[in-house]
């Protein structure tokens, strides 16, 4: 590999090469056919140069990297050794390593260090475009944590870090996420952006869309307001959303298997966005008399050790009881169990920042059963959230659909059979009206799947709230029967 390494001395030699081809250029009038043989050679010369820049930034990147977890390796076992001092020219070079891994740091697609930024790449209108919304800071509180100075070279996604806690490795990660995300809503924007160098409200607006659909709906499920809330100042509405895009990516950076349980990542996100918004609005703690802060603070790898591994250790504990998938389904909880906890307005009790003794938290051995907490009888499963215990009655339940359709084709035949018509006759006006009633029947028939659900629903959860948001799919199935009936008797 060390042909792709440009030493200085092969720069040298090249650049001496292109001035020998350019002096020429400006010492005498000359026709362009002439030269023009040298002219594109001088350009294929700086091309392959900065093609090898490129390659170069690239491996001292890795370099620099590794030297920098060498270091800490290095640390580690001198700790380990009780060897308390670090000789002093591994210090310097340490902080030489440190200096150089904040120019040449490690990319996946997109070098936004200070030495990629004369890579194509970078020089793309729609990318320039992102880059300039993300490092649009004005009007955001720093922690006094961070230097005046470094401010400035800071983006949107470094205060979120900051304020909340985020690993540094993974706000990296989601800033390529999030300036590939948006350039290429920005580069397909029809008709065209004016001027292509400025992000367009409309790109950011569909990213909105699509990365809060799931969230908006499970708001509305359980009645609750969401917490994305905009400004009143028309220049701060594209930064705040950016931030709440933000902060959902990077919530999801490290969300780790909780991705599992889009819920969860839902009311995480809820309870977190409020806690933005109550930043930036400035609101004033009632109980301190001081600036909101968030919950979990702004430490290093808060959100991970705070957040996270509380909820992956409830996960851990529930997948030891499976026994490697040998244990009865009805006696552990998976992904879907645990995540059924957080599409009831119960998931509020846990609060935020989230109470160890938590219904969500305690184990399920201990759980108690019932309304008013009666000590769990011999024979129940001692599951705290969803029970789904498997019999042969889930054939009828999971293939509703398929049951429906077996019923609809067997009440067309029966009609059919009954009057004796046939298949040449059955677009007359009589015959369609007969088959017209298996709309009745769908609707009886999903009426009657909505009953049963709530019912199920109630006696699982034992929740009365979680019974009454059900009992609006109910209503609306009964009314939805009432009014097929109705139009069929008109027509």
């Amino acid at each position: 590999m060390s042909h792709l390494i440009p030493t200085p001395t092969y720069i040298s030699f090249q650049h001496s090469r292109i001035m020998q081809l350019v002096l020429p250029l400006g010492s005498r009038r000359l026709t362009l056919g002439k030269y023009k043989p040298t002219i594109s050679n001088t350009i294929s010369i700086m091309s392959e140069l900065l093609t090898k820049q490129s390659k170069l930034t690239a491996q001292l990147s890795k370099a620099y990297q590794t030297a920098g977890v060498l270091f800490e390796v290095l640390c580690a076992v001198n700790k380990t050794e009780k060897v308390e001092e670090v000789a002093p020219e591994i210090i310097a070079a340490a902080r030489d390593v440190q200096e150089k891994t904040e120019i040449y740091t490690p990319f996946n697609i997109l070098p936004l260090d200070s030495a990629g930024a004369s890579q194509r790449i970078m020089q793309l209108e729609e990318i320039k475009a992102v880059v300039s919304a993300l490092w649009d800071t004005r009007g955001l509180n720093w922690p006094t944590s961070i230097e005046q100075h470094r401010q400035k070279d800071l983006d949107l996604l470094d205060w979120l870090g900051a304020m909340f806690g985020f690993q540094r490795d993974n706000v990296r990660n989601q800033r390529e996420h999030l300036i590939l995300l948006l350039a290429n809503s920005h580069i397909r924007l029809h008709p065209k952006p004016e001027p292509l160098s400025k992000l367009d409200d409309r790109a950011v607006d569909a990213k909105m869309k699509d990365i809060f659909k799931n969230y908006k709906n499970w708001c509305k499920f359980l009645g609750r307001k969401h917490s994305l809330r905009l400004p009143q100042a028309q220049q701060e509405i594209q930064q705040r959303k950016l931030l709440y895009i933000g902060l959902y990516l990077l919530i999801w950076g490290e969300a780790a298997n909780i991705r599992f349980m889009p819920e969860c990542l839902c009311y995480i996100f809820h309870n977190m966005a409020y806690e933005l918004h109550g930043l930036l609005a400035g609101n004033v703690s009632i109980v301190t008399g001081e600036n909101i802060k968030p919950s979990y603070g702004g430490d290093d790898e808060a959100f991970l050790r705070k957040v996270i591994t509380p909820l992956y250790r409830v996960i851990e504990k529930e997948a030891k009881k499976s026994r490697n998938g040998m244990a009865p389904h009805s006696s552990w909880c998976n992904y879907d169990d645990l995540n059924e906890y957080f599409w009831s307005p119960d998931c509020f009790s846990l609060g935020w920042p989230m109470r160890d003794d938590g219904e969500f938290f305690k184990s399920t051995s201990d759980m108690t059963q019932g309304r008013k907490g009666a000590p769990r009888k011999s024979g129940k499963t001692g599951k705290s959230n969803f029970v789904e215990t498997r019999t042969f009655w889930h054939i009828f339940r999971s293939f509703d659909r398929l049951w429906t359709f077996f019923i609809l084709g067997l009440q067309v035949l029966l009609i059919i059979a009954w009057d004796g018509i046939s298949l040449m006759d059955i677009f007359q006006t009589d015959v369609l009206y007969n088959l017209s009633s298996i709309f009745i029947t769908a609707s009886i028939l999903r009426l009657l799947q909505s009953m049963i659900h709530s019912l199920m629903w109630l006696l699982i959860t034992h929740s009365y709230h979680s019974s009454i948001l059900l009992s609006r799919s109910l209503v609306k199935e009964f009314l939805l029967t009432i009014l097929i009936i109705l139009l069929v008797k008109v027509a």
